[in-house]
Parts: C-alpha cells; sequence; structure tokens
C-alpha cells in the first residue's frame, strides 16, 4: 500500500511518470479522448493484462470500460495527478 498526494492510503503501487517513454503500442490501444477524458494512461501490455496509471480512484469506472474495449485484465497504479496530465497531453497531443 502506497499514500496518495491528499493523504489517503491507496491499495496500488505508486508510478513516477517524470521522465518515463511510452510506446506507440501502448499509445493506440487507447483512444486519446478516452485517455484525457478518464485520466487513463496505458503503461505496460503484458500478455495477460495491461497496467495503467490512474491520478485518482475516480478513473475506475474507465478501467472497466478499457476491460471490456481490450478485453483483458488492467491493473491500475496510482502517479501524481499533474503528472498524468502533463504526460497524457505529451504523449497523446503531439
Amino acid at each position: 500500500m502506497s499514500q496518495t498526494e491528499n493523504g489517503l492510503v491507496s491499495p496500488f503501487e505508486t508510478v513516477n511518470l517524470e521522465g518515463r517513454r511510452i510506446d506507440d503500442d501502448l499509445i493506440n490501444l487507447i483512444p486519446g479522448e478516452f485517455a484525457r477524458k478518464n485520466q487513463v494512461l496505458p503503461l505496460v501490455n503484458q500478455e495477460r493484462k495491461l497496467i495503467v496509471a490512474i491520478g485518482s480512484f475516480d478513473a475506475m469506472p474507465a478501467l472497466q470500460d478499457l476491460e471490456v474495449m481490450l478485453g483483458k485484465p488492467v491493473e491500475p497504479m496510482m502517479a501524481d495527478v499533474a503528472q498524468l496530465k502533463e504526460k497524457i497531453d505529451e504523449v497523446f497531443l503531439e
């Protein structure tokens, strides 16, 4: 368990997105509009699951939608909200 920026305890691991490169294959998995609207960023595509960064628990319903879209489980990791927004804008708006 880790602690979120507002002091809540999260059951998810945290991830630092600063300087992290997101592969084009990952970017193509999720429509940019979906990523921006739901603040969800794909990080690792494994055979049996997709690992994504989220900034808050508000993104949890979107993860269920993503599981249906991709046909595989989605595992969240918590990221700093500002870093997440910046990285989503960087990879989906370029």
